[in-house]
């Protein structure tokens, strides 16, 4: 999932809601730094292809919307609305979670 919605707590509770008890959430998004040069409209982010690729430089890029965005965010948000954090990691510029929306315990 990559994102460029200005609520991502509304985007969370949304996809916890339609997920299925036990279901799994998979996140990769990139780190976007608090922004210092007021006159900087987007953040671009370098992307390595992947081995086999052809070799063409890539990037990520988007507008700047709000504030910093990183792993503590995505933690903090994902935990606040209930998923469990079953694995996260930090990548070049980058973060991957893994979370889970608990089983039903009826």
């Amino acid at each position: 999932m990559v994102t460029q919605v200005s609520d991502r707590e509304m985007m969370f509770r949304e996809i916890y809601r339609i997920l299925q008890p036990g279901g799994q959430l998979l996140v990769w998004d990139v780190v976007i730094p608090n922004r210092d040069d007021a006159s900087a409209d987007v953040s671009v982010v370098p992307l390595a292809a992947p081995e086999g690729a052809n070799g063409t430089p890539n990037g990520y890029g988007l507008v700047w919307i709000d504030g910093e965005r990183d792993m503590s965010l995505f933690v903090r948000l994902a935990s606040e609305i209930g998923f469990d954090v079953e694995a996260q990691r930090a990548l070049n510029r980058g973060v991957y979670l893994q979370l889970r929306k608990a089983s039903c315990a009826c």
